[in-house]
């Protein structure tokens, strides 16, 4: 061993930067906030239930996917998809409906987000629709923490319900 050489970095010295700058990467890859476009498409499993004087109450299932359309960032990048799975519970009076779907929106495994849809116009019959908020609570993965809101516009057709949404999200 020479005594004038210069030390060498061990390999645990190199490998803990380059974990440190794979860190450093990849937070700067995720954003804190953003917008995006959503749009849904999915297939309703309705149970109605009569009320008496023009109410009622529906549940069921609501299944399908989901793409980003307008996106600048991850974890909403434009053309991400996913799946998208809800439970709504819609109470319909004679002028009058009040929606709620709780959602799971996975585009993988370890990526869930969770939202919930809410309306107060419209109806959720073929050829209606109405406007909304989808409010954005979180998730799994790529998703943690993420919280936003995300008004829409939803269209009940003869086979599948389509809902375009326009999201602010932060985390």
């Amino acid at each position: 061993m020479n005594p004038f050489s210069k030390p060498r970095p061990s390999g645990l010295v190199l490998c803990t930067a380059a974990s440190i700058a794979a860190l450093a990467l990849q937070q700067l890859a995720f954003a804190d906030s953003g917008t995006f476009e959503v749009t849904f498409s999915t297939v309703n499993t309705l149970h109605q239930i009569d009320r008496g004087q023009g109410s009622s109450i529906v549940g069921g299932s609501s299944v399908g996917t989901f793409i980003v359309t307008k996106g600048q960032s991850e974890p909403f990048v434009e053309a991400a998809f996913g799946e998208s799975d809800c439970l709504p519970l819609v109470k319909k009076g004679p002028n009058s409906i009040d929606l709620e779907s709780y959602c799971t929106f996975t585009s993988d495994a370890d990526d869930k987000l969770f939202g919930v849809f809410r309306r107060k116009s419209g109806d959720i019959v073929a050829g209606t629709g109405g406007q909304g908020s989808l409010e954005l609570q979180g998730g799994t993965g790529k998703y943690k923490n993420v919280t936003g809101t995300c008004p829409y516009k939803t269209n009940y057709l003869q086979t599948a319900v389509l809902t375009v949404a326009r999201c602010q999200w932060s985390r």
